[in-house]
């Protein structure tokens, strides 16, 4: 983590994905992407960022929370993809409901 500052935010820790390309040459900002539930660890990778929603009150929501395996299924089509620098994530959703209508039905039916 390395600490920034902005006007936005203020003074916080943020997850600079340069560090990991620097020192993995199979890892670029053309295949990586990072999941994260606050928006503003993103602030130096805004492209690869994918904000999820917070797994809350998990003693109570662990059955109805689907959002990972939603998520594996569309990690699994973009992974194919030469790379994923054009994509936004912020429509992961939609992107998943468009190109992988059969991965969906299965885990709505694991439901």
């Amino acid at each position: 983590m390395v600490t920034v500052q902005t006007e936005k935010y203020g003074v916080f820790d943020c997850k600079p994905l340069h560090f990991i390309w620097s020192r993995f040459d199979e890892y670029t900002e053309d295949n990586t992407v990072m999941l994260d539930d606050l928006r503003r660890n993103y602030i130096m990778n805004k492209q690869q960022g994918l904000v999820i929603r917070p797994f809350k009150k998990a003693h109570l929501t662990r059955h109805l929370d689907k959002e990972l395996l939603y998520l594996k299924h569309y990690l699994t089509l973009v992974g194919q993809l030469p790379k994923l620098s054009h994509l936004d994530h912020r429509k992961w959703e939609r992107y998943l409901q468009k190109h992988a209508a059969g991965a969906l039905q299965g885990v709505q039916q694991q439901q």
